[in-house]
């Protein structure tokens, strides 16, 4: 793999020209970087400005360069969070040149060796029938991250790369992997044919290959055994627990075995359609086999998520989450998705937050690579523990799992709000959208970021492109309290009593409502309406303390007296 350099909080990727802190990518212009590559090239030792000129502005005889110098190594200490009075990584010396003097590490590979998944070609050539090929890659990304010596990426940013006409190497180096798993899959009937192919990367080079058939029945069998082999061929460590794990007999009722598989193809669209698809399906599959212990456990997720968002009651949606994850892990208490599920409601549903904990450290013991599970934890960690520094290393664990995903780069980007890393916020946001530009979300995101820096205008501009994209009560409450702080208080009071009137056909939660009579200054109103989120214990007032638009509650009695009963008082 690529050489890195770590120093301080930050890592180097000299091969992809990134730059990270605490495992999140932070943004740095090519000549910034090329001066800090240059740098790290000779640690602690004077390189001159006639050096640099000659390295990285050669060709570029009519630019001005001692200006041009200067902006880059002023953009470098501003990434750095370093300065020329005061260095801490680097050292300015008159009239001749730089120095790098932190304490500087090389490594030339990671420890454990990473892997992409490719999602499975469809052989059955019917856009109907790609959920299955999708399932058995979704089902091998499962086996092979639960494999404590791998780091396996996600299915949605692999799933970036379907039908692309990018060679491999190049995917490879988007998603800073050492080799792929690529194959095909074809069903027929009740029988089923997979061939998969292991291929590194750098030097392109094909590792391993093998096909197999068998029944429909038996397939999550096969996945083991290509998982066992895969790991072996990248000398991965395998501990008799992994090797007991992937060799058992798991037979499984084809009919539940592809309702569950159709319910993962509609469940990625993260969509309260998708959703609502994928709840058929579940239904399908539990039906077929009352002990199919998978589908419980996605049951639990889409009522977690259906339920947070407001699409239905929240008591409802918990309640049935729980008892879908609990009878998950009763059937089989080595489900990774479950755990976090059960973590999950217990935080949002029940305030047990010890079990909620317990459960999240649970899932990443199973399987390491799991995404949610790391952004669940930095949740936790940022918003409970108010350990700042351990959730943006979750964070930036997950996003390295899942680099290209929707869900979690603006994930990554509310943990950076909550954590009152707002630029850093605005930066990922931007990321975001550059991937995906119609992010509801990461519109959201990027608006609270420019709350927190006091930019309305900024902030403005982002909540109502949310309210174009879609004028959910998150985003008009959101544009709302911008309204309210800005002095455009008649706008404010018009959206607000729009809001009141949704209320009474459909759910509008309280913490919206609360956030606008707060940017009102009507705070009375606005604690009633936490008080309200108290009693019914909502989740979203956890965010309360961390988020923005809550500020000009915080000078407040009332406030403070709210945290203390939650014990989130610091």
């Amino acid at each position: 793999m690529a050489t890195r350099i770590h120093f301080g909080s930050f890592e180097v990727d000299l091969s992809s020209g990134q730059l990270y802190k605490s495992g999140l990518r932070v943004s740095l212009q090519d000549k910034s970087f090329q001066v800090l590559a240059s740098l790290l090239e000779q640690p602690g030792e004077v390189v001159s400005r006639q050096e640099l000129q000659r390295r990285l502005w050669r060709e570029e005889v009519f630019v001005d360069f001692d200006n041009n110098l200067n902006t880059a190594i002023a953009r470098l200490r501003e990434a750095l969070g370093d300065s020329a009075e005061h260095p801490r990584f680097i050292e300015t010396l008159a009239k001749r040149g730089y120095r790098f003097i932190a304490p500087a590490e090389a490594c030339g590979r990671t420890a454990e060796p990473r892997l992409a998944v490719m999602i499975f070609e469809n052989l059955n050539r019917d856009p109907e029938q790609d959920y299955f090929a999708e399932g058995i890659s979704d089902a091998l990304i499962t086996e092979l991250g639960s494999i404590g010596s791998l780091r396996v990426i996600s299915r949605q940013s692999v799933l970036q790369f379907k039908d692309t006409k990018k060679s491999l190497p190049e995917i490879a180096r988007e998603l800073r992997v050492d080799a792929l798993v690529e194959g095909c899959a074809l069903h027929s009937d009740k029988r089923v044919r997979v061939s998969a192919q292991l291929i590194r990367a750098e030097p392109e080079q094909h590792l391993w290959a093998q096909s197999y058939e068998c029944e429909l029945g038996d397939v999550l069998e096969v996945q083991g055994r290509i998982a066992h082999s895969v790991a072996e061929a990248v000398e991965a460590v395998l501990t008799a627990k992994d090797v007991a794990r992937l060799a058992r007999p798991r037979p499984v009722n084809p009919e539940a075995q592809l309702a569950y598989l159709k319910a993962r193809h509609h469940w990625g669209a993260w969509t309260k359609e998708g959703i609502q698809k994928a709840l058929q399906h579940l239904d399908e599959a539990t039906k077929a086999d009352p002990e199919f212990a998978p589908a419980y456990s996605m049951l639990s997720y889409c009522m977690t998520v259906l339920g947070y968002w407001g699409y239905i009651p929240q008591r409802v949606a918990y309640s049935k989450s729980k008892d879908a994850a609990l009878e998950a892990l009763a059937l089989d208490d080595q489900l990774c998705d479950a755990h976090t599920a059960l973590g999950v409601v217990k935080w949002f549903g029940e305030w047990d937050l010890a079990v909620a904990e317990r459960e999240i450290q649970r899932a990443l013991e199973i399987n390491p690579s799991n995404e949610f599970a790391h952004l669940m934890q930095a949740n936790f960690l940022v918003v409970i523990r108010r350990d700042h520094d351990r959730a943006l290393e979750a964070a930036g664990r997950a996003l390295d799992l899942d680099p290209l995903s929707i869900n979690t780069n603006f994930e990554v980007a509310w943990i950076l709000v909550f954590a009152g890393e707002y630029k850093r916020a605005i930066d990922q946001s931007l990321k975001t959208l550059e991937l995906y530009p119609d992010s509801l979300f990461a519109q959201q995101t990027l608006g609270w970021g420019h709350v927190g820096l006091s930019d309305f205008d900024g902030a403005e501009k982002a909540f109502q492109k949310a309210v174009d994209l879609a004028p959910d009560t998150y985003s008009i409450s959101s544009l709302a309290y911008v309204f309210a702080r800005t002095g455009r208080r008649a706008a404010a009071e018009d959206m607000l009593a729009d809001l009141l009137k949704k209320s009474e056909t459909q759910v509008v939660p309280e913490i919206c409502l609360a956030l606008v009579y707060g940017g009102l200054g009507e705070r009375s109103r606005a604690f009633e309406l936490l008080e309200k989120c108290f009693q019914e214990r909502h989740p979203q007032l956890f965010w309360l303390p961390l988020q923005p638009g809550f500020s000009p509650l915080r000078d407040d009695s009332r406030y403070d007296n709210l945290l203390r009963r939650m014990n989130l008082l610091r």
